[in-house]
């Protein structure tokens, strides 16, 4: 321990801009276009495996993957995690993934402007027993551990439905 009443010297800070910020909007195939909380905008999201999902190619290694796009609104001065669940027909969760933002989360939304467009990859891993049927990818955003999550604009929801996944 330092004593107290000694001072401590350290050397000067140095505040450097975050690289690779971008500000434009890339291609997106299925947009979405949902504000929450005047926060976060989720532009829309991409496929690179298609939403359909046949458990006998990918044997006990099956998951739903989609990467999607958000952009800040305003400044966030906590860090919002993004959840995805696989939400079966009787609303049950089937399976989730919960994640701070980013490629291997390292785009959290504390550090999130005005504008800054972040992509975010969702991989939802199946359960080996999940039953062959239509499944609803929801998203949404909240504080960690357990809330509150932020709503989204011009709906009674603190989340946004975005596809129907088919598991066969």
């Amino acid at each position: 321990g330092i004593p107290v009443d000694d001072g401590l010297t350290l050397p000067p800070l140095r505040v450097t801009e975050k690289k690779g910020r971008t500000f434009d909007v890339p291609p997106v195939a299925q947009p979405v276009d949902a504000n929450f909380g005047n926060r976060a905008r989720l532009v829309g999201f991409n496929t690179p495996d298609g939403l359909q999902i046949s458990r006998s190619e990918c044997g006990g290694n099956c998951a739903v993957q989609v990467e999607t796009v958000w952009q800040g609104i305003g400044e966030m001065e906590q860090p919002y995690r993004i959840f995805a669940h696989l939400v079966g027909p009787a609303g049950g969760i089937a399976a989730q993934s919960d994640a701070q933002p980013g490629e291997r989360g390292r785009h959290p939304t504390t550090g999130w402007l005005p504008g800054e467009v972040v992509t975010h990859p969702v991989r939802i891993a199946l359960p080996p027993d999940v039953t062959p049927g239509s499944y609803t990818l929801r998203l949404g955003m909240y504080l960690p551990p357990a809330g509150p999550r932020l709503p989204v604009e011009n709906s009674a929801n603190d989340f946004v439905d975005i596809a129907t996944v088919t598991v066969k």
